[in-house]
């Protein structure tokens, strides 16, 4: 081999295992094995020794996990042996490389070696093996060795740092590799899920339009005779029978807004046609289609285009406007404001009122379905538009909360973020 102390050698050296680093960065791992046998081929070369191995171990074992060799004709594969080398062989490796690199010699350091090291030793024709170890913080995790036949061989501190720097990059892409194998099959499982997941909303939505339509029916009906009855029977009902009448028709027809706010529900879970969507133009429509233009004063901001479900995001409006313009306090004009901020990667569009607000305590909770707030409870509604809101956002990958008021005045701020087109 090559004088180990000789500046071409140690700068032949460097260059060597700058390459091989590189080629470990830079290949697939489908390509690992042929990159890992030419550099230790290059290594062998560089030493001038006659075989190189390498080998990492199990979790938690001393056992093989991943093997690659190189040798030099006539000489053959040593990993066989190895392979074979009982857990006490491989405890008396570890117990030499505990505290660094290691050179052992035959005969002489083999007197107190398993009778399997001694053996591989004379079989193979091994007359030195420079041993370093790959260590992790829970220990040595595999060993990148030379051997020659040559009882002589040598090496100095410098030369085994470089070795182990690529011993070090061997285990670094396998790590890395085991990763991008993790992520990969994470990744494939999160695609199996969320087809499932969207069959499943499919499968719901199909669900709750079929029982809506079975649920409707017979309120439909019971409501028609109500109807008659209050109207065909008005001269015989008393003023208890018509209040029992009028009742029992607020409550069917509550029935009824709950179950069409069902059905928005379930719709909510998917965006279908995905578009770029003008949100100055839905929310226009939308303050014409609630038809509270006269009865409140409504401030539409610049907003901006978004990349989501037209239909969704119009009803994501209709709910925030309407209950905007229904919290308010008896005789005070609704005023609200609708605008929007830019953030990295989103914007942030914010619905603002001037009604009773809702506590600190209870923001959170007033999105969650059915919520009926005890301040607000005497307003109509079925106490899902939030929760709608809610749905729709999350739906385009964004978030809803509520605020106070920017100027801490009373009233109420909803954001809702969503990505930037």
């Amino acid at each position: 081999m090559a004088d180990a102390g000789d500046v071409q050698f140690h700068l032949a050296a460097e260059r060597a295992v700058s390459r091989i680093s590189s080629s470990l960065i830079t290949t697939e791992i489908d390509r690992m094995g042929e990159v890992a046998r030419h550099s230790l081929a290059e290594l062998g070369a560089l030493f001038g020794v006659d075989r190189a191995y390498l080998l990492a171990f199990g979790e938690g074992s001393t056992r093989v996990a991943l093997a690659e060799e190189w040798y030099d004709p006539p000489h053959r594969r040593v990993l066989p042996a190895l392979e074979r080398m009982a857990e006490a062989a491989w405890q008396w490796w570890g117990a030499r490389l505990a505290t660094g690199a290691a050179i052992v010699r035959a005969p002489d350091d083999l007197a107190d070696a398993p009778a399997e090291v001694a053996a591989t030793f004379a079989e193979e024709g091994i007359g030195a093996a420079l041993v370093v170890p790959v260590r992790t913080a829970d220990g040595i995790s595999g060993v990148l060795t030379l051997l020659s036949a040559d009882p002589a061989f040598d090496a100095n501190e410098e030369s085994v740092a470089l070795l182990s720097l690529v011993a070090q990059s061997f285990v670094n892409r396998m790590d890395r590799a085991r990763a991008e194998e993790a992520l990969a099959s994470l990744s494939r499982e999160l695609e199996a899920a969320n087809a499932e997941l969207l069959r499943s909303n499919r499968e719901l939505e199909d669900f709750a339009y079929v029982a809506s339509h079975d649920l409707k029916s017979p309120l439909l009906v019971v409501e028609g005779f109500l109807e008659l009855l209050a109207t065909t029977k008005a001269d015989v009902l008393d003023d208890e029978a018509r209040s029992f009448v009028d009742a029992a028709l607020r409550g069917s027809r509550r029935m009824n807004g709950i179950i069409d706010d069902l059905l928005t529900y379930s719709r909510a879970g998917q965006p279908r046609e995905l578009a770029d969507v003008d949100l100055a133009d839905v929310a226009r429509d939308a303050v014409d289609d609630i038809g509270m233009g006269g009865e409140a004063t409504i401030v539409l901001e610049a907003l901006p285009v978004v990349r989501g479900d037209a239909a969704m995001l119009r009803q994501l409006f209709d709910n925030l406007l309407t209950n905007a313009c229904k919290f308010v306090e008896h005789g005070t004009r609704p005023t609200v404001v609708v605008g929007a901020r830019r953030e990295p990667g989103a914007h942030v569009l914010f619905v603002e009122d001037n009604g009773i607000g809702i506590p600190e305590e209870d923001r959170e909770r007033a999105l969650d379905m059915f919520t009926r707030l005890e301040h607000g409870a005497a307003r109509p509604g079925s106490g899902i538009g939030l929760a709608i809101c809610k749905r729709v956002a999350i739906a385009h990958g964004g978030a809803i909360w509520i605020e106070g008021r920017a100027d801490a005045a009373p009233g109420t701020r909803v954001c809702v973020r969503l990505p930037a087109a």
